[in-house]
């Protein structure tokens, strides 16, 4: 079972997240992530094999180190690949993808076959509102995203490792406050 490593949000941010995600429910896209239980989140990496007991010590360490992060998410985006996949875009600062490289580093000797599309100059910070969709919903989804100011402002706090589907949290430290 692949492990995630993700970036969780304060209370005010996963609010204005699952406000999104509802949205696109009321306006029939998808109601996948508000029915999942889920809490929103950046992916920073998925790994098909972590040695949990050194990785969670890295973790514990890597959060005590680390400051809360702000992230000012400026746009929404779509993958096409593997599936449709519907985004909200934080802004891939220095700060951000310095964060992002160094968690990767820390890893390194406790984490085995690293998905490319999470490994630094691959990544794209992304937090996900609408998965496996059909052509048919980007069109009613792009509508729903027209009435939403931006940039929604985030706040990072925590990291997480956990194992999916279904996402399971193993272990999450606070990072540390500013």
């Amino acid at each position: 079972m692949p492990t995630a490593i993700l970036l969780y949000f304060d209370p005010p941010s996963e609010k204005r997240i699952r406000s999104l995600w509802q949205q696109l429910a009321r306006d029939g896209v998808s109601n996948d992530l508000p029915a999942s239980g889920i809490r929103p989140h950046l992916t920073l990496a998925v790994f098909d094999k972590l040695d949990c007991l050194p990785c969670e010590k890295v973790l514990a360490r890597f959060a005590r180190l680390t400051r809360h992060l702000d992230l000012s998410a400026a746009h929404f985006g779509v993958f096409f690949q593997p599936e449709i996949t519907l985004f909200l875009a934080p802004t891939p600062t220095r700060t951000l993808l310095d964060f992002h490289a160094a968690l990767h580093h820390s890893l390194k000797t406790h984490a085995h076959n690293s998905w490319q599309v999470y490994q630094p100059d691959s990544w794209v910070p992304h937090c996900t509102l609408a998965m496996n969709l059909n052509c048919e919903k980007i069109a009613p989804a792009l509508a729903s995203f027209s009435s939403i100011a931006l940039p929604v402002a985030l706040h990072a706090t925590q990291i997480a490792a956990a194992d999916f589907l279904p996402l399971t949290d193993l272990f999450r430290y606070d990072l540390r406050e500013e």
